[in-house]
């Protein structure tokens, strides 16, 4: 197995994230902190003052611990579809509708289209009469429709809000 030339240099070079993140910290921090703002506020109201510093630090704090998500390939296990067919088996028969909010979902590639088509599977087997998706950005329906699975050609209903699905849902029987 060859080693890598940078063996030796691993240790510092996975730091250089951190370090960055807090380089950018420090220099919000300056540019967000008025310091005559903060001496004003201390000469004319110390609860202010203290008010003001907590909120600055929460900030801050806030800043220099950003949401994150691991990311990997797990072949063992498809956690979307697992997850949607768990929640569908709780209740079996009783699902009307399956309404995925995809406001999230920036792009599908093959292997999603593939799951969602295994999803689509599961709920007719479980009589689900509407599978459809909210939210969806405009790429992820020209891929959607690339598949063929958005109505009329597809199994898909598509709704451009929550509460457009929710009406939809209510308004069946109408």
């Amino acid at each position: 197995m060859r080693r890598s030339s940078f063996s030796p240099l691993r240790p510092l070079l996975a730091e250089i994230p951190q370090l960055a993140l807090a380089a950018v910290t420090v220099s919000a921090a300056i540019v967000i902190i008025d310091v005559e703002g903060y001496r004003r506020l201390w000469e004319v109201s110390r609860e202010e003052f203290v008010l003001a510093g907590i909120t600055a630090v929460g900030v801050l704090h806030r800043i220099a611990r950003p949401h994150d998500a691991g990311l990997g390939d797990h072949p063992d296990a498809d956690r979307f579809r697992d997850r949607v067919e768990q929640v569908l088996s709780r209740d079996p028969g009783r699902q009307e509708w399956l309404i995925l909010d995809f406001e999230g979902v920036g792009s599908l590639d093959a292997t999603a289209l593939d799951a969602l088509v295994e999803v689509v599977a599961s709920a007719e087997e479980l009589k689900v009469g509407v599978v459809g998706v909210a939210r969806a950005n405009d790429r992820v329906i020209a891929r959607l429709t690339s598949a063929d699975l958005l109505e009329p050609v597809g199994p898909l209903r598509t709704f451009p809000t929550i509460n457009a699905s929710v009406s939809a849902y209510r308004q069946r029987g109408a």
